[in-house]
């Protein structure tokens, strides 16, 4: 792939995106379907049209025939459009099919498929196919989106060779700037475990967070949701970049046939080409040591709220020194940054009581995380929906013990936690965490209106579900943005 020019990341100008798996000319040879089009593959779907190729797309949905001949007019037409539930039969037809990413890789159609010869493809692997530049990768069970995001701000701040990108499941759809990318610009992709399950080619510079345990409602065990997130570091080659958290269960395992040069990090290990937090002089100083002498910043006044954070500035500010970026510019983006909308965001405070939407916490973990942030406050906690697959003991002995009240939103998840939680309330003998199950249409109004006669002065409202919203909501952002009305609506207007 090219000298990277020693420590720091400095990439060739001749860079061309290296040998190609998969290019254009061969993929007009056979018809290519397009398995859901969906939000992911729209402009997928443009960009080979305008490549002269012949795509048939299936869909279930029959208003997506509508929505992309909205959106690409010029289009309309070219496209072979199969509308209906045999999305996945007689593939053979096809010589290459582009699955969408809830389609999984491991699925017994497609696996048939690939036994006669046919190719598995998606939007990711064939835009690391035709990307010219570099690609920053960034997976990991929670906090993709922040790290990414973080990284993208620091490098549009201080690298000045070329532009940044943030695409994925976050910013931008890659294929909408693929024709404008250049060889020393930067692309920052999230990745999820269902784009990297049959990646062939890993990026440049692969950021791996704290793996844990998702998506079991996807992948047919933990071992498989794990191996789809170390495929990220397997597709890498010898002289890429893998920084990786030292912190993962099982790390050993999960390094295990990684070729690329690895820098590991944990949030208070001091080790050498990494970075760490220090607390000993009563605040949290970030020190980085990649290639070079040890540099500091103080990350006192951090608008990143929470220990768990720190996950992902530390990565975020080792990629950064990849790129050479000064440390001030590093260290005045990282305070700077207050996150993203519906991850630990605070709507407001009234009444002298605050109000959390950490509508993102889709798992145990990073409610946990949530309530940790908060030591020795009154919290009352929102929490449930449908469940992946989840453990939730855990949080319910910690919900029992640090929250005044939990309030449970109807799903799968809250027919599991809700028996833990009243266990964990007998076992602790804890009369005075109230578990309030009464959330009825409209859901935010109701659970509010349950909440408003416990609250006291210096008490925090904090809805992180540990669940998806699929029972009463489209999303996790349609969930985040009712709480936030609702919150609004109750204590601005004064409903």
């Amino acid at each position: 792939m090219g000298n990277r020019g020693g420590w720091l990341f400095d990439w060739p100008d001749d860079y061309a995106g290296g040998e190609v798996a998969v290019n254009i000319e061969e993929l007009k040879e056979k018809k290519v379907a397009i398995l859901g089009l969906g939000v992911n593959n729209q402009s997928l779907a443009a960009y080979l049209l305008r490549q002269r190729i012949n795509v048939t797309v299936r869909d279930r949905d029959a208003n997506v025939r509508e929505r992309f001949e909205r959106q690409y007019p010029n289009l309309a037409g070219q496209v072979e459009w199969e509308i209906g539930e045999g999305v996945l039969r007689n593939l053979t037809r096809f010589g290459t099919v582009f699955r969408t990413p809830s389609i999984p890789y491991l699925s017994p159609e497609l696996q048939k498929y690939a036994k006669s010869g046919g190719r598995i493809y998606s939007q990711t692997k064939l835009f690391f196919d035709l990307c010219p530049a570099p690609i920053i990768g960034v997976s990991g069970t929670n906090g993709k989106g922040t790290t990414a995001t973080l990284i993208h701000r620091i490098l549009s701040a201080g690298y000045h060779k070329g532009k940044t990108y943030l695409a994925g499941n976050i910013g931008e759809d890659p294929f909408t700037f693929l024709d404008q990318l250049q060889p020393r610009d930067a692309v920052i992709l999230e990745l999820s475990s269902f784009q990297l399950q049959d990646l062939h080619r890993g990026p440049q510079i692969a950021v791996l967070l704290k793996v844990t345990s998702d998506h079991l409602n996807h992948h047919k065990t933990e071992a498989e949701y794990r191996e789809a997130k170390r495929q990220m570091l397997l597709a890498q080659e010898p002289d890429d970049y893998a920084i990786v958290n030292a912190e993962n269960r099982n790390l050993e395992a999960l390094l295990s046939g990684v070729r690329s040069r690895l820098f590991l990090y944990g949030k208070y290990q001091p080790r050498r080409e990494s970075a760490w937090v220090d607390t000993g002089s009563g605040e949290e100083v970030l020190f980085v040591q990649m290639g070079g002498s040890i540099q500091s910043f103080s990350l006192a006044g951090r608008k990143l709220r929470g220990e768990h954070h720190l996950e992902n500035i530390i990565p975020a500010v080792m990629v950064a020194c990849l790129y050479e970026v000064d440390v001030k510019v590093i260290a005045n983006t990282v305070l700077a940054f207050a996150g993203l909308p519906h991850r630990l965001s605070l709507i407001g405070s009234y009444h002298q009581t605050e109000f959390y939407d950490d509508s993102i916490a889709t798992t145990p973990e990073p409610t946990l995380a949530a309530l940790h942030s908060f030591p020795g406050r009154r919290i009352h906690l929102i929490v449930g929906g449908n469940e992946k697959g989840q453990e939730y003991g855990e949080l319910a002995e910690q919900g029992v013990k640090r929250c005044a009240t939990i309030s449970l939103l109807p799903g799968s998840a809250t027919k599991k936690l809700s028996p833990l939680l009243k266990k964990a309330k007998a076992r602790q003998g804890n009369l005075n965490c109230l578990i309030l199950d009464k959330a009825r249409p409209p859901l935010m109004e109701t659970v509010l209106s349950g909440i408003h006669p416990h609250l006291q002065v210096g008490d925090l409202v904090l809805l992180s579900p540990a669940a998806t919203s699929f029972a009463s909501y489209a999303n996790y952002k349609e969930r985040g943005d009712d709480f936030i009305r609702a919150v609004r609506q109750r204590y601005e207007e004064g409903a």
